[in-house]
């Protein structure tokens, strides 16, 4: 399976410039070139070979995957705004007030590396409230996208992590089926849990965010708040639909 990976990632670098193929290749690999075996596989695209994809100046990898969403639309989907803003304010078309207010809080956070994250669990719920009941509560998940020196071996993960490179994913309604944690914000406070999220030092600054905004197992307001995140997918997207599985769910 390892080589199979590796020839997989060999046809893809045949799209990126000839000079970024083998550093980016070496990047994928930290610390794991003298344990596997390239025997089979060694050989990237020849550098005599470019490519006819038309890049600036820079990065390539960036402007591949740029390139990629705007010329399969059909595949793509509509723009990502909550994770791609390129250029703020990036409204959601069709968005309630609440989840623009929303989102425009989030929106800073997705993809920005610091130690905020590391203390995040990997899949958080995120319920914005409307307490003056004029509108819809929000759903949203909040993703810890955990980066590694390598991805290729199955155990001693924690030997690899990178936390210092760890970034957020951020998603309109559930991502996941194992949800290790809920917060529950009203939205007239959001951006100060954004804030106070982004000003995570350590985990004695985690739980104070906890103490303000999660939702422990021994929380009076667990119960309800997983019934309305039911309901509130069973509404969005009855198809998919089905009960979230908490046995990775954490009390932090």
């Amino acid at each position: 399976m390892n080589h199979l990976r590796m020839q997989g990632e060999l046809v893809f670098l045949g799209f990126l410039p000839p000079d970024q193929r083998a550093p980016l290749r070496a990047s994928w690999y930290v610390g794991a070139t003298d344990s596997v075996d390239y025997a089979h596989v060694d050989t990237l695209p020849q550098p005599g070979l470019g490519t006819r994809i038309a890049y600036r100046p820079g990065p390539a990898l960036p402007q591949f995957f740029t390139q990629l969403l705007a010329r399969n639309p059909a595949v793509s989907g509509p723009p990502d705004l909550l994770n791609r803003c390129a250029a703020p304010p990036c409204d959601r078309p069709g968005a309630t007030p609440l989840e623009q207010r929303t989102e425009a809080a989030l929106q800073p956070l997705t993809g920005v590396r610091g130690p905020w994250v590391a203390p995040l669990p990997e899949v958080s719920f995120l319920r914005v409230r409307d307490d003056s009941g004029t509108e819809a509560d929000g759903f949203y998940t909040l993703v810890h996208n955990r980066a590694h020196t390598n991805v290729a071996f199955m155990f001693d993960e924690t030997a690899r992590l990178e936390p210092a490179d760890d970034t957020l994913t951020v998603a309109r309604g559930p991502l996941g089926s194992y949800p290790n944690f809920f917060f529950s914000v009203d939205v007239a406070q959001i951006d100060d849990f954004t804030r106070a999220l982004a000003a995570v030092r350590d985990p004695i600054d985690f739980t104070a965010l906890v103490d303000t905004w999660g939702v422990r197992r021994t929380s009076p307001d667990f119960w309800s708040t997983l019934d309305w995140m039911h309901a509130d997918f069973q509404r969005t997207q009855p198809t998919q639909f089905g009960l979230f599985d908490l046995n990775r769910y954490g009390n932090y």
